[in-house]
Parts: C-alpha cells; structure tokens; sequence
C-alpha cells in the first residue's frame, strides 16, 4: 500500500513497476497506449463536463494472453491456440474496447458508453465486423414488455457471411484456405 493506493499483483515485475509509477517513475503507463487514449477521447466527446465514476479498458488479444496463461495446461484447447486465430484472422486491428459509467447523471440511474478503437483496414475474418448507423432504436411490437435486457444493433450480415469462411476454416476445416488445401 502507498498513498491511497492499493496494488496486488502475482508478478514481482508488475508490482514493482506500479510502484515506481507511483513514486513518480515516467514511462510505461497505460495512459501512453494509442488505443486506451482513443476510446477514452470517444467516451469524453459525449459527456465532456461530466466525470465518470468507472472507466475500463481492455486490449483484447492482450486479454486474451492473460486468460490463456492463467488456464492449467491440460485444460487448454489442442492445437492452434484461440489467441493464435485472432492474431491470424486480423483481431489485431482491434487496439482497445472500454468505457464510462456514469451513476445518477442524465437523469438516469446509471449511463455506460462503450467505445471501440479499430482503425481500418480490416483482414481475413475482422471483416465481418461492420456495425450500420441506425435511426430507429424503437423496440419491434414482438419484443415482450416482461424482458429484463433489450438490445438493437444495425449490422451488415451479408458482409459477414461472406467473410466467415477464413475463421471457419481455422478453426473448423482441414487445412482448407481460401487458395485451396494446403500441404
């Protein structure tokens, strides 16, 4: 503990690198990543006289690594691993994913902003990912008045299907690519 602060880690290194931050230590923080600058500067653009009361951030294959690391090796999946068909499929362009929570502003109990920071171009299956701009958020009349979570989203489904067969065939075929089997 220092400060105000209190920091746990199962990694001697980490640890040590908190806290020289803390103490002042220039370099290495999380506030020089490009992706955690630009979802942040997306959330702030909405609401820039309001601070959050939660914002969180996550580098996706970075997240990945961790979950995969701290899985028993037994337990892992067999052959290429998930983290291995990101990479591969162009995941990577995804640079960072968070957001704001706001409890008791706007009127509203609680308001999330979630932004999502992957500059173009796309590859292989990160293709499938184009999200439309809507007007019409109005929930259809079959959409029962009892459910507890509503969500709509404007998504181009052709377009996913017809860059589905890159992850497919990762994950799925047998050796199978798009230039025909490979030896």
């Amino acid at each position: 503990m220092t400060g105000n602060a209190l920091c746990s880690a199962d990694d001697l290194a980490v640890l040590r690198g908190i806290l020289g931050r803390l103490a002042g230590k220039k370099g290495g923080s999380l506030s020089e990543v490009e992706g955690f600058n630009k979802v942040l500067e997306r959330c702030k653009k909405d609401i820039p006289d309001i601070t959050p009361q939660v914002r969180w951030f996550i580098y996706p294959l970075g997240y990945a690594a961790a979950a995969r690391a701290s899985q028993p090796p037994e337990q892992r999946r067999k052959g290429k691993t998930v983290l291995e068909i990101m990479r591969h499929q162009g995941v990577g362009a995804c640079k960072g994913i968070g957001g704001y929570a706001s409890f008791n502003a706007e009127g509203f109990d609680l308001v999330h902003r979630t932004a999502v920071y992957a500059p173009l171009p796309y590859e292989k299956a990160m293709k499938m990912l184009v999200l439309l701009n809507g007007k019409d958020y109005t929930p259809q009349q079959w959409v029962p008045r009892e459910i507890a979570t509503y969500s709509t989203f404007y998504f181009d489904v052709l377009n996913a299907f017809d860059n589905f067969g890159s992850l497919f065939d990762e994950l799925y075929g047998s050796g199978e690519s798009e230039h025909g089997p490979t030896r």
